[in-house]
């Protein structure tokens, strides 16, 4: 399992103009990486109509990038060691930026997908790699206020992301929201290779390459699988017969080589602990929650409410405040407080817009989406401290840095399984309102034949019939997403007794 990044070299911290360079690009990589996810989000409803994919389809965009970082961050450390944190990051931004100017060149939606993919191996690093940097830009003694630097750099990326992606795709097109972090990525280079201190190779460690492949084809293969099931009508479809069973022969191998290997990819004693297994679940949830508003609500405000997406973008954004709200709030009493009290705080927070959003129709007003996105962005604070603080309640010191890269690997399979599934269930439900939706549009129908004058629909009347075809497919976008966001409440109403069965230590 991964281990710890290779620290810095330096026995005491830099100073002055040199130390704030450090920090610069540590937080520039971090800014790439979250603009690259927020970013997508904004943009589906442009890429959605240039390649003409259904919502299901499109969502391949977000979620092959994340999928591609989750699996490549658990080698983060490994490679670190191996060739040297700052080779690493270096690395890691040329490939990112490169390949990034290459998604805004891509001519089908199968190449933008492999691309993101890549896109999210090479970045995979920027995040872990870019806060450890910061960290040791201050030293040891002041890792909290490091954290705290870079959280809150990492904390504007959520607001740049949909805030610039909006006006690009609105005033450029969709392509520029790729090209645009070429320039970013460039100058991180730059500051990086000017000031981030040379680290050595540390020594050798052995990785679990079996475990590390059987996991990843796992993954790869499950959610092949849950994305395009719906589409083709699950296992009635060879494709997603095959799929699946390589899912469950590749986990069945990962399971035994665990049980069986000295060094295995992911310690089996990890399980063991009650309180870590149960901080996995909830991080899981959460990862599906975190970021599900900023995937679909694009797509539906454009489509329904005919926002803009430079108004989104500001909308959106507004999620950024809340965040530091969240923060602000917990600064000082997350070491003190029950972590299972921050978990139930956070996720009532998270819990509560998706109620809001559940509620909404065609007439859905900028404040209602401000509220929402700032309720959200509090909420989205608070839940990883607590989470975090669970899981290592009680876990052994000896296990605590797998524990962490476990957590993280989870939380981001969470993000790409909770917008996979929620695309998928947009989709199904999108037919479904459709169809009921079409059966009530009858001349054979009294009511409407009787409530609306025939001056305003006229059902043999071509142009009449486009309009009401259209306002048909607003009315069951709009249910369909109300439909999806109240299966999350439910989802993240049953998740909360899980907090029930943890157990902390009092007087730690």
């Amino acid at each position: 399992m991964v281990q710890a990044v290779a620290g810095s070299v330096e026995a005491e911290p830099p100073k002055g103009l040199r130390r704030w360079l450090i920090v610069a690009s540590g937080i520039l990589g971090t800014l790439l990486f979250v603009i690259a996810i927020t970013g997508a989000g904004m943009v589906l409803p442009h890429m959605q109509g240039s390649f003409s994919a259904a919502p299901d389809q499109i969502a391949w965009v977000v979620t092959a990038f994340i999928v591609g970082a989750a699996v490549a961050n658990v080698c983060v450390g490994w490679v670190s060691d191996r060739i040297g944190r700052r080779r690493l990051y270096l690395i890691s931004l040329v490939g990112f930026t490169a390949v990034s100017a290459l998604c805004g060149l891509a001519d089908s939606l199968v190449t933008l997908v492999l691309l993101r993919v890549l896109q999210g191996i090479f970045g995979a690093a920027l995040s872990p790699v870019g806060q450890a940097i910061v960290i040791d830009a201050f030293g040891r003694g002041r890792q909290g206020f490091g954290t705290s630097i870079h959280s809150m750099g990492a904390t504007w990326g959520s607001f740049v992301g949909p805030f610039l992606a909006g006006y690009l795709a609105e005033y450029a097109g969709w392509r520029w929201v790729f090209f645009a972090a070429v320039p970013f990525g460039l100058l991180a280079l730059a500051v990086s290779w000017y000031a981030v201190p040379r680290t050595e190779p540390a020594a050798r460690r052995r990785l679990d390459w079996i475990g590390f492949m059987t996991l990843s084809l796992t993954i790869g293969a499950f959610m092949l699988m849950i994305s395009r099931g719906n589409r083709l009508d699950w296992f009635d479809s060879a494709e997603i017969i095959a799929a699946g069973t390589l899912a469950a022969f590749a986990l069945y191998v990962f399971v035994a080589h665990t049980a069986t290997t000295a060094e295995p990819f992911v310690p089996l004693a990890l399980f063991a602990d009650r309180n870590f297994s149960i901080a996995l679940l909830l991080i899981f949830v959460f990862g599906g929650y975190n970021y599900l508003p900023l995937f679909v609500l694009p797509l539906v405000l454009t489509e329904v409410a005919g926002y803009s997406l430079p108004l989104i973008g500001v909308l959106l954004g507004c999620r950024t405040f809340g965040v530091l709200i969240g923060i602000l709030c917990i600064f000082r009493i997350a070491d003190k407080a029950d972590p299972r009290l921050l978990i139930l705080v956070g996720f009532t927070a998270l819990i509560l817009p998706q109620w809001m959003m559940a509620q909404w129709g065609t007439d859905v007003t900028e404040a209602s989406v401000v509220w929402a996105m700032v309720i959200q962005g509090f909420g989205s604070g608070i839940p990883y401290v607590g989470i975090s603080a669970l899981a290592l309640a009680t876990l052994p010191a000896e296990l605590r840095v797998q524990g962490v890269s476990l957590l993280y690997l989870v939380y981001n399979l969470g993000v790409a399984i909770g917008a996979a599934l929620l695309f998928n269930l947009l989709a199904q439900d999108l037919q479904a309102s459709y169809e009921l939706l079409s059966q009530l549009v009858s001349p054979l129908n009294e009511v409407l034949r009787l409530s609306v004058p025939k001056r305003l629909l006229d059902l043999s009347n071509a142009d009449h019939l486009a309009s009401l075809n259209a306002e048909i497919g607003r009315q069951s976008l709009m249910l369909a997403f109300n439909s999806a966001f109240l299966l999350t409440v439910a989802v993240g109403v049953g998740a909360l007794p899980l907090i029930l069965l943890a157990r902390v230590r009092r007087g730690r």
